[in-house]
């Protein structure tokens, strides 16, 4: 699943936005859609992309799905600028299922600058349950998180990491599989980009969450992500990349579940942005 142009998508599913409520974290470039607008306005990102899994599967098609990605921003002022986005994604098994995820609100708040090269980074989120499953399966009421990193820059490449804190409001605590809700989540994020040229850049994400449920009980969870974008104008870009997300523990509840490529769970997708 990662719309990486707008916001990561995800491996496990056809729908590219993970929900605050997971604490998701999006691209610098889906961040600065609407921070780098120097006066009060409106902007909008459409992001199309195609996703399929490495995997083979015996018993028919790999598993693919397309997933379009509507993120409408608005930069209030010099400080604060706001965004809403919403995947509709769509499988391209079976019956052709179609869906709807979870609506995220961002609010960015402009960071401190320390030095010239280096500048804080700080946002508040929210998630309104829009999805089939976080309605009829989590019972979720709505998510509210924050974040707060670090941004170094220079004329090569860009590193940020991020913390993140959410807090999920479900009306039960065991959601409709029995399964129990995670009530609260910390992530720890790096993204890093290197430009090849005034046009190629390429870019890795790394997420680690750790998750607590109502009754106490902690889980983990991780993704990693590599693109090579290609800027096409100033307000179309091009990728191509892979994703793997997943448990960070393996089943025995201690080996270590992250890698950057699973022959099993990882996908490659390939994807188009447009800010109008």
């Amino acid at each position: 699943m990662p719309l990486f142009f707008v916001t990561l998508s995800y491996a496990q599913s056809n729908s590219s936005i993970q929900s605050a409520s997971a604490n998701t974290v999006g691209t610098s470039t889906s961040q600065q859609s609407a921070q780098s607008i120097s006066t009060p306005s409106f902007s909008l990102v459409i992001g199309l992309e195609y996703s399929e899994k490495i995997a083979e599967d015996e018993k028919g098609a790999k598993e693919s799905g397309t997933d379009l990605v509507i993120s409408p921003a608005y930069k209030i002022n010099h400080i604060f600028s706001s965004s809403i986005t919403t995947v509709l994604s769509k499988s391209n098994n079976a019956a052709g299922e179609t869906s709807v995820s979870d609506t995220q609100i961002g609010l960015g708040i402009k960071g401190f600058q320390i030095k010239e090269s280096l500048v804080t980074l700080h946002s508040l989120s929210g998630v309104i349950p829009t999805s089939e499953k976080s309605k009829e399966t989590d019972r979720l009421l709505g998510a509210f998180g924050i974040s707060n990193g670090l941004r170094y820059k220079n004329d090569i490449a860009q590193f940020e990491y991020k913390l993140g804190f959410s807090k999920n409001v479900h009306e039960f605590n065991i959601n409709a599989n029995n399964s129990p809700n995670i009530e609260y989540r910390l992530s720890n994020t790096v993204e890093v980009q290197t430009n090849l040229s005034t046009k190629f850049s390429l870019v890795g994400v790394g997420v680690y969450r750790i998750g607590r449920t109502y009754g106490g009980k902690e889980r983990t969870s991780f993704e990693v992500h590599g693109d090579l974008l290609y800027e096409v104008s100033g307000k179309m870009s091009l990728n191509l990349g892979t994703s793997n997300v997943g448990s960070a523990l393996k089943m025995n509840g201690v080996d270590s579940n992250i890698t950057a490529y699973n022959d099993d769970t990882s996908v490659i997708r390939a994807g188009v942005s447009i800010t109008l």
